[in-house]
């Protein structure tokens, strides 16, 4: 159908300039290693949080909709609770080997958010398949820390991150309706009916 997959959103490949002053950091994942490449998760927005005192979390899939059942991880790197959500395998090379903070999984909207603590977070998609099966890896965001006025929104401005599912072989729906239109217009002109 198509050469090259057009997604609505491009990749990020580092935190905007103007999420500088939270001094984040993005870890980008090695390919997953479940042959074949069943694909991964994208970081695509990364802004101020909409809410005061919270960090926001979108988890999108490749049309661009909300993708709910699927875990956020909100880690707290000096400690925390532990979460009990080991895989049964583990295809994303190096993926967090301890899981301590707050997991949650989203519901149908694709949206969690998580009152955040006073050092900085890393936030990523831990998308555990029915099985238990961890294939598809995803950018960590790491330091996620809050700001103050006038940097930030509010008096404690934490931080708004969109993730974007890729799975291999699934073209957007929005390329493949533009295909489709295509094709219709080709059919119609060689019908003499444009």
């Amino acid at each position: 159908m198509a050469d090259q997959i057009e997604y609505a959103q491009e990749a990020l490949f580092s935190i905007p300039a103007a999420m500088g002053p939270w001094n984040m950091q993005l870890e980008l994942p090695a390919a997953s290693k479940f042959n074949p490449n069943p694909g991964e998760y994208v970081l695509v927005d990364c802004q101020q949080a909409g809410v005061e005192l919270h960090h926001q979390v979108e988890v999108i899939d490749e049309n661009g909709d909300p993708l709910g059942g699927v875990w956020v991880i909100f880690g707290f790197p000096g400690g925390g609770p532990g979460i009990n959500l080991a895989p049964s395998q583990n295809y994303w090379p190096q993926a967090p080997a301890v899981l301590k903070g707050n997991a949650q999984r989203t519901p149908i909207s694709g949206y969690v958010q998580h009152t955040f603590q006073q050092g900085g977070e890393d936030i990523w998609v831990w998308d555990l398949d029915a099985d238990g099966v961890l294939k598809l890896p995803s950018p960590i965001v790491k330091n996620c820390t809050w700001q103050r006025t006038p940097t930030g929104r509010f008096e404690h401005t934490g931080v708004k991150l969109t993730f974007q599912r890729r799975m291999t072989g699934v073209i957007p729906r929005e390329q493949r309706l533009r295909a489709i239109e295509q094709r219709v217009a080709a059919i119609a002109q060689q019908l003499g009916m444009s």
